[in-house]
């Protein structure tokens, strides 16, 4: 089983507790690699809203050469111990997402979707949840299987409506990674939460691109 980590930065700025964790998961399993750009998705657009925005990342079916892919965002820091249980049950039907907070802590970034209404999972209800409509890519498991089904470009830039923690309408927020998850569950995909992986959430970008610890 080949598997390979995918870290997606902001601003080109990753905090170093997640760098050491992937210098540590690159070196303790043969079997993961660990992409080792600063940027890991090509021509990613700067941040266009509080989603992050990988604009338009085109992957030939020829480069979907790994088994497994695990998105991480580079201020993302998963539990040791689950992220490498996680490691052990994946395989290219793997469709699993972690928990971490989004901005404001009152929510996870995992959530449904009602037509063009995308809500994220309070932290009070998540227990009720096994499987969500929508991922945040910042600890996603995906196999090629899924990968390999769904339309390219992979993650394209979309617009979604969203409520913060405050009840607040934002509009215009790209949400790649929303789009990304439509596009695997509309090919038939269930993306499961896996409730013992969490991580904590450092930084997060605001809608004007700047870095919020």
């Amino acid at each position: 089983m080949k598997r390979i980590v995918v870290p997606a930065t902001n601003q080109s700025a990753i905090h170093p507790r997640v760098h050491n964790f992937l210098i540590e998961v690159d070196s303790a399993r043969d079997d993961v690699e660990v992409v080792k750009v600063n940027n890991a998705l090509p021509d990613r657009a700067r941040n266009a809203g509080i989603l992050g925005g990988y604009n338009n990342v085109k992957w030939p079916i020829k480069y979907i050469t790994r088994d497994v892919y695990i998105f991480i965002d580079s201020d993302v820091l998963p539990d040791k111990n689950s992220f490498f249980q996680q490691l052990d049950v994946c395989d290219a039907d793997t469709c699993v997402s972690g928990l971490y907070e989004c901005r404001g802590g009152g929510t996870y970034a995992v959530g449904t979707i009602s037509g063009p209404n995308v809500t994220a999972i309070k932290k009070k209800d998540i227990r009720n949840f096994s499987t969500v409509d929508w991922a945040g890519g910042g600890l996603f498991f995906v196999g090629a299987n899924h990968i390999k089904r769904i339309a390219n470009p992979f993650f394209t830039s979309g617009v979604v409506s969203w409520k913060d923690d405050q009840g607040v309408e934002r509009s215009e927020i790209i949400g790649e990674d929303v789009v990304f998850s439509m596009k695997l569950v509309k090919s038939g995909a269930a993306i499961t939460i896996n409730h013992k992986l969490k991580a904590q959430h450092f930084w997060e970008e605001d809608t004007n691109g700047n870095i919020q610890s």
